[in-house]
């Protein structure tokens, strides 16, 4: 049996970042989210569930990337 694919979706607190965040999760995939607001990324993986993996931070902030 083949593991699930994961998606790694940056922006995913609002608009085309979350609706793709969902439709992995619908489709079966492991998310990891990404974004700027704490809050929003909290409420995303909850309501993906077990399968996402929510890291809060700004990708065009390179330090940041880094760190995480």
């Amino acid at each position: 049996m083949n593991s699930p694919s994961t998606a790694l979706v940056t922006g995913a607190t609002s608009g085309f970042g979350q609706a793709t965040a969902l439709a992995f999760a619908k489709l079966g995939w492991r998310v990891i989210v990404t974004g700027r607001r704490e809050e929003r990324l909290r409420s995303l993986a909850d309501a993906i569930g077990p399968t996402c993996h929510a890291v809060c931070f700004d990708v065009r902030d390179r330090q940041a990337v880094f760190e995480r």
